[in-house]
């Protein structure tokens, strides 16, 4: 196998923009016009929308999965213009012809049918931004205009980060109606964009079926582009059998991921510890972002860092960060200078960043400074996104970029995996407009499939070489951040014998207290029976041996007070017999011989024999 020498910078991870925008242009005139790219993080896929899409005289859309994303994809068009420009400086051809929006607005006009909510959520957004209303009042018409009119008219839609019409299907009912809308309404070409493509992939095939696409209607899967050197490529371009020998083996992006990132595993028990000695570590020259599933134990864990700049003013202390659109209240402690810096910089100046899922896709943070990443989370689109975040390409072997994953306990997981399968088998139907079950989100559905393999990989252990322990859930994320399924070079993992422990020593104890809860059921049970061995031999000297009029037999019944499943008293023989069988006793009954009687039956309560 070749290697080179990495020991400066890696420059070798970037796409070959041109090849791949001839690449697109032939599939657009081959007529496909849903077209998806995937390559790994890093790889600069997006780097033919900027050096060759835009500025062609095309007009091109770009949709975001996030504020963040949305501004610093705003800031690169206009630096895009700007390196066109050079002496051309009032040339807007690009920006004018540019249109930057996320997925959400747009699913909130298109499918939000309230009147209070839309008002809700137009004043959230004019105070989360600082507009006037005037301004608000011109980005919503402007919006609504580009739902209603543009987006059938540009020639290119970029969908960036496309797996979020699976990824946000969890929190998102609008994700397929999304799709919908802007795959039978853009006239343009659709050019989706994933490093995570894999549940957007399988989502989209359902779709496809569901709604009978054929042919050049059908999504268009970019063969994955390979990092090979210029040389290879050409080799393998001109090559007219179809397969050929690669003199040279493709593993450069696993030698870039090997030598620059450090990966970590540990258990849910030993988070509060392990964040509390990463802040501790963390300062100017070695900082840290968490990622944080819980927005108050985030604010915690900010409130840490900000404590250690109090007591020394070398420490820079923490910065929060969340959707701007937070339902929860969380927005308000949003540290927006930091914000800004990393929309304009790709740099954050405090020493801890925490932040929830609102930096996972697209953001790039190009800061040596930054050593140490800490992911709360288990979903495979999620962590490999988050792992990305932080750019690498340009550091040496030296300055590595520790990853720490945080797992899980066994109880949650195995209820992860219980109600992604409920989810999956539509247990969870949910009420339209008029109150019937609505359709099941056919995106939200592979997203849980997708999610219960991450839980389920998780819990799978290996060995490959009889030492090292193989875990399937890291291999996973290895494959998506490689490209590569080859599992020879994976880089060692560490903590994964006390992630194994911890998890036979949780699953011992699982099986411990269902032991013990067996044992006290049983005794309940038991207890249970001989109080209704007592009452039933209470009744039988009471009523026993002698005929019984309804009346009589309904006091019987009240006695007995056997239930049936819906809670209410057993009151007739057949349903009171069969509570009695086990016990030796039965009601037998018959048709009365007196003829002025009201009752037309009489009953007995008997000892078996």
């Amino acid at each position: 196998m070749s290697r080179r020498n990495t020991k400066q910078s890696d420059n070798r991870l970037f796409v070959d923009g041109e090849r791949l925008f001839k690449k697109v242009m032939f599939l657009e005139d081959k007529g496909f016009k849903n077209i998806l790219v995937t390559a790994p993080l890093e790889s600069g896929k997006t780097s033919f929308v900027y050096d060759y899409l835009l500025g062609a005289g095309k007009k091109v859309a770009i949709l975001s999965n996030r504020s963040l994303l949305k501004d610093q994809n705003k800031k690169y068009v206009k630096r895009t213009q700007a390196q066109k420009n050079k002496n051309e400086s009032n040339n807007r051809e690009i920006i004018d012809n540019t249109l930057i929006y996320c997925y959400q607005i747009i699913g909130n006009i298109l499918f939000e049918t309230d009147k209070d909510k839309r008002r809700k959520f137009k004043n959230n957004f004019k105070k989360r931004t600082g507009l006037s209303q005037q301004l608000v009042d011109e980005y919503f018409r402007r919006t609504e205009e580009f739902v209603e009119k543009d987006i059938k008219e540009v020639d290119y839609l970029i969908l960036d980060e496309a797996h979020y019409f699976t990824s946000d299907s969890e929190f998102n009912d609008n994700t397929e109606k999304e799709f919908e809308y802007l795959f039978s309404h853009c006239n343009g070409v659709k050019v989706f964009m994933t490093a995570t493509p894999e549940a957007f992939i399988e989502a989209v095939r359902a779709y496809e079926e569901k709604n009978k696409i054929e042919h050049f209607e059908r999504m268009k899967e970019v063969d994955l582009l390979k990092q090979l050197t210029p040389g290879i490529q050409d080799l393998i371009d001109n090559c007219d059998s179809e397969y050929m020998t690669i003199p040279e083996e493709n593993d450069n992006i696993i030698q870039h991921v090997n030598n620059h990132l450090i990966f970590n595993y540990i258990h849910e028990k030993d988070k509060d510890k392990f964040i509390s000695e990463q802040v501790k570590l963390s300062n100017p020259y070695n900082k840290m972002i968490y990622f944080a599933n819980n927005k108050r134990y985030a604010l915690i864990v900010k409130g840490m860092a900000d404590g250690k700049s109090l007591l020394d003013k070398k420490y820079k202390g923490g910065a929060f960060l969340c959707s701007l659109y937070d339902t929860d209240g969380f927005s308000r402690f949003i540290d927006h200078e930091e914000r800004e810096r990393i929309v304009d910089n790709e740099k954050f100046n405090k020493d801890v960043l925490v932040t929830t899922k609102v930096l996972d896709n697209g953001i790039n943070i190009r800061d040596r400074q930054v050593k140490r990443v800490i992911i709360d989370y288990v979903n495979y689109d999620s962590v490999v996104q988050m792992i990305g975040r932080i750019r690498t390409k340009n550091r040496t072997d030296k300055e590595k970029l520790e990853i720490t994953l945080i797992v899980p306990e066994l109880g949650d997981i195995k209820n992860k995996i219980r109600d992604s399968q409920r989810a999956i088998n539509g247990e969870e139907a949910k009420k339209n407009n008029s109150g019937e079950d609505s359709e099941p989100n056919l995106f939200r559905i592979e997203q849980c499939r997708y999610t219960k393999k991450a839980y389920e990989e998780l819990l799978k252990f290996d060995s490959l070489d009889g030492e090292n322990i193989f875990n399937y859930h890291f291999g996973h994320i290895y494959t998506l951040l490689t490209h590569s399924d080859n599992t020879v070079l994976l880089p060692p993992v560490r903590g994964l014998d006390k992630v194994e422990e911890e998890f036979k020593r949780e699953e011992d104890r699982i099986e411990s207290e269902k032991r013990i809860q067996a044992v006290l059921r049983e005794q309940e049970n038991e207890e249970e029976r001989k109080l209704l061995a007592q009452r039933i031999q209470s009744c039988f000297a009471k009523y026993g041996n002698r005929e019984l009029l309804k009346d009589e037999f309904d006091m019987l019944a009240k006695d007995l007070n056997f239930k049936n499943k819906d809670g209410s008293i057993s009151k007739t023989a057949n349903k009171i017999n069969d509570h009695l069988a086990e016990h030796g006793y039965r009601v037998e009954s018959r048709i009365s011989r007196e003829k002025n009687t009201r009752d037309k039956k009489t009953y007995r309560i008997v000892k078996r024999c």
